[in-house]
């Protein structure tokens, strides 16, 4: 962010497509950074919660699929339970994506952490934040609106850029709060 507040002269208007891109990056990679954190907060510990929490995870090597044989688990036997149980997680995780709170919620649920009244208020602004991180991704940040004083792309603003980040530090301080409470 700091390279584009560099690039912004002051009473500019609307920034160029190319400084914008700089925004539309940090979006993107503002997204990943808190799935990567949610994704680093299950796989340390969904092994560790009850097993209502693990019936969607798949053995290894076998993606989605969540019924598996003896036989199946045979493959692993030079494997400790735990190991296998961790290598499994971290499997099903590398496959996961949080696209909406209620993804999120489920996620936080899943390491056997609460959605708490704090957390649920930051959903509306991290909504907001995946769904712009969509739009750039799979529609390019295209702007619908066509004619006279609509550009190609849609604008972006630093203060919505640094607010979700905000948010994201903020869930991730009340979530390691919980836990340290634990």
């Amino acid at each position: 962010m700091s390279l584009y507040e560099g690039l912004k002269t002051a009473n500019q208007g609307r920034s160029s497509t190319s400084h914008l891109e700089l925004l539309r990056a940090t979006v993107v990679l503002a997204h990943s950074t808190l799935e990567d954190f949610i994704r680093s907060l299950q796989s340390w510990k969904m092994p560790l919660t009850d097993t209502e929490k693990l019936n969607n995870v798949w053995l290894i090597d076998n993606p989605r699929k969540t019924k598996f044989s003896f036989q199946e688990i045979y493959k692993h036997r030079s494997l400790k339970v735990q190991t296998l149980l961790e290598k499994s997680v971290r499997s099903y995780l590398n496959h996961q994506s949080y696209n909406n709170p209620n993804d999120l919620a489920s996620a936080i649920e899943s390491c056997g952490l609460e959605v708490t009244n704090p957390i649920k208020e930051l959903f509306p602004v991290i909504e907001s934040l995946m769904n712009r991180r969509h739009h750039i991704v799979h529609q390019a940040d295209r702007n619908d609106q066509v004619g006279s004083g609509h550009h190609k792309y849609k604008s972006l603003n630093l203060r919505d850029v640094k607010s979700w980040i905000r948010t994201i530090d903020s869930l991730a301080e009340y979530l390691i709060i919980q836990i340290h409470n634990e």
